[in-house]
């Protein structure tokens, strides 16, 4: 965000608490993929990566990583709905909702228990 501020001019205008916040979302996203837990795909030691990247500032950091997935997720299927998601029906919610539910536990659970 650093060095392409121009990209995104808007983060110019966050205050410092609020852009390093945004960072820090940006970071963990690297190391953890919602969508390959979703799919099975992950391991419990991702939810372990998770875990300690969202320590340091613990359930704040996890909700706007959990929101910014969810924000993802509705957009799966691009512009086949003007209005609303595609992807975001009944079935696909509630597995969204029911992952979110189980990383909110992340750090008060074993990653083994959080995952399976």
């Amino acid at each position: 965000m650093d060095n392409v501020g121009r990209a995104v001019p808007s983060v110019n205008h966050l205050s410092t608490e609020m852009r390093m916040l945004v960072q820090e979302t940006l970071l963990v996203s690297k190391c953890f993929n919602f969508a390959q837990l979703l799919q099975g795909e992950n391991t419990p030691s991702q939810v372990e990566l998770l875990k300690n990247s969202i320590s340091s500032r613990g359930e704040t950091l996890l909700k706007v990583l959990l929101l910014c997935q969810v924000g993802v997720m509705c957009g799966v299927m691009g512009v086949q709905e003007q209005q609303g998601s595609a992807f975001m029906d009944e079935t696909n919610s509630a597995n969204i909702l029911a992952a979110i539910s189980f990383l909110r536990m992340a750090a008060s659970s074993s990653s083994h228990a959080v995952y399976w």
